[in-house]
C-alpha cells in the first residue's frame, strides 16, 4: 500500500490547460493531479489550496509532456521533486536511459525494452532538463495560469486501485 497527497485538477480546468497547448502529444491522457507527499502517512500537513499556478509545458518529444506548476509560491516539493502535471505519455514507448538515474531501482531486474513511459518519468524529464541540462527536453515558459484543484488524500493498494478521499477547503 502506498498513500500520497495532492492537488486533484478540478475536470472543467482541462479545457483551460489544453489550450495553452493544443492538446495531447501522445496517446495516454493524464492531467489529473499535482502530487505533493509521496510517501503521506495523512493529509495534516497539506495545505487546502483551491488553485496553483501553471507556468510551463515541457515535453522530451519521444514519451512525456507534463505542465510545470508553482504550489503555494513553490516550484519543488518538499522532497525535492518538481511540482508537475503529467499530461500525457506513450506507455509503449522505452524511456531514456538518463531517467533511470532519478528512478532508484526503477530497473532492477528489467530489460530496456520493459522500462516503459509511466507518469512518475515526468519528474525525471524535469530533473534531466534542469540539473543535467538534457537538450532533448524542450520547455516553454508561459504567463502563470490559475487552475482551480481539490486537496485530496489517495491510497493505492498493491493492486494498483486509488481510494481518493477529496479534503476540504479552508
Amino acid at each position: 500500500m502506498r498513500a500520497y497527497t495532492c492537488y486533484l485538477l478540478n475536470e472543467d480546468e482541462k479545457e483551460k490547460l489544453k489550450k495553452l497547448v493544443g492538446g495531447y502529444a501522445f496517446p495516454s491522457h493524464r492531467a489529473d493531479h499535482v502530487t505533493v507527499n509521496h510517501a503521506a502517512e495523512n493529509a495534516d500537513d497539506l495545505p487546502r489550496l483551491n488553485s496553483v499556478l501553471v507556468y510551463g509545458f515541457a515535453s522530451d518529444l519521444k514519451g512525456i509532456e507534463a505542465f510545470l506548476v508553482e504550489v503555494n509560491g513553490e516550484r519543488k516539493s518538499p522532497d525535492g521533486r518538481y511540482y508537475h502535471m503529467t499530461w500525457s505519455l506513450n506507455p509503449r514507448q522505452s524511456i531514456p536511459a538518463l531517467y533511470e538515474l532519478y528512478e532508484p531501482n526503477a530497473g532492477v531486474g528489467l530489460t530496456d525494452e520493459q522500462l516503459r513511459y509511466e507518469s512518475r518519468h515526468s519528474n525525471a524529464m524535469l530533473r534531466a532538463a534542469f540539473e543535467d541540462s538534457a537538450r532533448f527536453v524542450q520547455i516553454r515558459y508561459f504567463a502563470p495560469v490559475e487552475v482551480g484543484v481539490t486537496p485530496a488524500f489517495v491510497v493505492k493498494d498493491a493492486h494498483g486501485r486509488k481510494t481518493v478521499q477529496r479534503l476540504t477547503q479552508h
